[in-house]
């Protein structure tokens, strides 16, 4: 893990690491210099900031606009199928759970 910012390259403080809130999909870290004027530009990448990459930042910062990488988005697809996949699994044994009484 790097001690630099992604972005700017200056030297993270405690405060940009602390609970690793500032982490990318790609394992960068952003200062929270950095990340305040990535936020003012899209407000929603703080709340999702670990699903963008550092190239999907400076897309970003070019284009004013962009989305998390394909991976990531498939990753989350992902995810999604799998909780619904459990969910009905659920179902399933619940339903055979409650035939057997």
């Amino acid at each position: 893990m790097s001690n630099n910012c992604s972005l700017c390259n200056s030297e993270l403080t405690s405060m940009d690491t602390l609970l690793g809130a500032n982490k990318l999909s790609d394992g960068g870290i952003l200062c929270n210099k950095c990340l305040d004027k990535i936020s003012n530009i899209n407000q929603e990448l703080l709340y999702n900031l670990n699903m963008f990459s550092i190239g999907d930042i400076n897309s970003l910062l070019q284009k004013g606009k962009t989305e998390p990488s394909r991976e990531m988005v498939q990753t989350e697809k992902n995810f999604l199928h799998l909780q619904n996949l459990n969910y009905r699994i659920y179902q399933v044994k619940y339903t055979n759970s409650e035939r057997e009484r």
